[in-house]
């Protein structure tokens, strides 16, 4: 667990608490903790109350879309104020939804929405014109194919499942890759046309294989940890027949043709195993590709990506910063779904939290629980005033756990309600 992860969730402004101030909250109980969730609900709801106002000025469209992003938070406010955690164990859901917009900043976020919608825009027409039909209706598809109709619906259809398959996964991968669509999408273009040729055209096929490409690579790099470019190079590479950084992939296989060929003639060997077709061959980079897949299904490897984004703090992590990338995407679409944007931000926040915290707390109590034993052990050889520091150590070490715990839930409740009025306030400028 790195600190730029503690650090990411538990900043805490400017709050400072000298040694006096700790004395006095030896016995701190959950009612600052309840109080605090209170005083955050009713800032959500005074803050509430001012987005509708402002939104009666604005257009429909933005006033829609902003009371989309607020709904039901006072309600979740007022919810979590009876929902109080244990030491460390959790954290109210009001604190889950704000960690996004206010690590952002009321400015920063419209800055960061556009740019997300900006490369969005751009990556969404690739995939249209890779794998669907450039937004074109069947009746232009077949003037520009210089076909009837009657010739062309086939493909056409098959396009366009082939488009919403892409765009469906890259929506999703958040969790099953850990990546953005934004970055779902940049990764499948880079070999679509090598996959769509070498399948005949079949672009319905090269959607499903394109997944399967990215789950591998995502599941390569969360196995075995490293630089995930230089995963991505090697299937950018194995695209085009060059296979020299196959041995990057860390599947006991080497960089050279030969050792490609291995590989896929243990994935065919493997596939028979388990009754699935064994025929694949080097000459399709799609049947590479499946290949890769088997053997890291062979290895256990296969799914690691989705298994880590719920159950550890690094694959968590990932997926609650793909979820905020989406989440704020969102806001350039003209049929933006924020709501269920920001469902998923919340679950992958929580997830996070949930996996986080625990660690903390087992730190914090290994660091009290073992310090003094540690001291203990020098006090005969250091003098008499250090020997009662460390008798006072040994006995305030697991009250100051406590205390830690519960000056944290209740900044964490206060500052929930601060930035909630801060969002309210920056929206309302805009006006």
């Amino acid at each position: 667990m790195s600190t730029k992860h503690i650090l990411d969730v538990w900043e805490v402004g400017s709050l400072a608490v000298d040694a006096g101030t700790i004395t006095g909250k030896l016995d701190l109980d959950i009612s600052g903790f309840q109080q605090g969730l209170s005083q955050a609900a009713s800032s959500a709801n005074s803050s509430l109350h001012k987005i509708e106002q402002s939104s009666e000025s604005s257009s429909r469209s933005i006033g829609d879309k902003l009371k989309g992003m607020f709904t039901g938070w006072s309600g979740t406010l007022d919810e979590a104020k009876d929902k109080v955690v244990d030491t460390f164990g959790g954290i109210s859901t009001a604190a889950k939804v704000g960690l996004g917009v206010a690590a952002a900043g009321i400015a920063g976020f419209a800055k960061v929405s556009v740019d997300a919608y900006s490369q969005y825009e751009q990556l969404s027409g690739g995939i249209k014109k890779l794998y669907g039909n450039m937004g074109m209706s069947v009746e232009e598809y077949a003037r520009t194919n210089n076909k009837s109709v009657e010739e062309v619906t086939s493909a056409w259809q098959r396009n366009e499942r082939a488009q919403k398959i892409v765009f469906d996964n890259a929506q999703q991968a958040y969790k099953t890759a850990g990546m953005s669509a934004n970055d779902y999408m940049q990764q499948a273009t880079t070999f679509s046309a090598k996959l769509i040729r070498d399948l005949g055209g079949n672009t319905e096929e090269a959607a499903r294989v394109t997944d399967v490409a990215i789950r591998a690579m995502s599941d390569n790099y969360n196995t075995f940890g490293g630089n995930i470019q230089d995963i991505q190079n090697a299937f950018n590479g194995f695209a085009k027949e060059n296979y020299s950084m196959l041995d990057n992939l860390k599947l006991g296989y080497g960089g050279t043709k030969s050792e490609m060929e291995r590989l896929i003639a243990d994935a065919n060997e493997y596939a028979a195993s388990i009754g699935k077709a064994s025929n694949l061959s080097i000459d399709s980079f799609a049947d590479v590709v499946e290949a890769i897949q088997l053997i890291q299904e062979k290895q256990q490897i296969a799914g690691t990506t989705a298994r880590e984004a719920s159950t550890t703090i690094e694959g968590s992590f990932n997926t609650m910063k793909a979820a905020w990338v989406n989440f704020v995407t969102e806001f350039g679409k003209n049929d933006g779904d924020i709501g269920a944007r920001m469902q998923e931000l919340v679950k992958s926040v929580s997830t996070y939290l949930g996996n986080l915290i625990p660690r903390i707390s087992q730190i914090a109590k290994a660091a009290f629980e073992e310090i003094p034993k540690v001291l203990k052990s020098l006090k005969e050889q250091l003098p008499g005033p250090v020997q009662a520091i460390i008798d006072v150590i040994g006995a305030l070490g697991p009250a100051i756990v406590g205390i830690v715990a519960g000056i944290t839930t209740v900044v964490e409740a206060i500052k929930i309600g601060k930035k909630i009025q801060e969002i309210a306030e920056g929206f309302q400028a805009l006006w």
